[in-house]
């Protein structure tokens, strides 16, 4: 079982420097060399990598966005309410004579 732990732990370092490695521009070929693996391995490693990203990003549209959303346009609405009592306040204001000005 210490193996088994060993081995995941150095497979999510692996893949933590690959992806390090590539944000900060390397390419494939680059991180093969500085990490002293082969590209097929970094290949594989990026394809998990973005294949957790797209997963990671279909469970934050699904349970996060449409709050956010909602929060959003409450925002909005809000904005446009102060702005409507605004603009209806600067037509009812009286010019030098006294007079509403339409």
């Amino acid at each position: 079982m210490n193996s088994l732990s060993s081995s995941v732990n150095s497979l999510e370092w692996r893949r933590s420097k690959v992806l390090e490695l590539s944000s900060q521009g390397h390419s494939q070929p680059e991180i093969a060399r500085i990490l002293q693996i082969s590209q097929p391995t970094v290949n594989r490693d990026i394809g998990y990598l973005r294949s957790r990203a797209r997963e990671s990003l279909q469970k934050h549209i699904q349970d996060k966005l449409p709050e956010e959303y909602q929060n959003c346009m409450t925002g909005i609405n809000q904005v446009l309410k102060i702005c409507w009592e605004i603009a209806n306040k600067s037509r009812s204001v009286n010019n030098d004579n006294g007079q509403t000005v339409p």
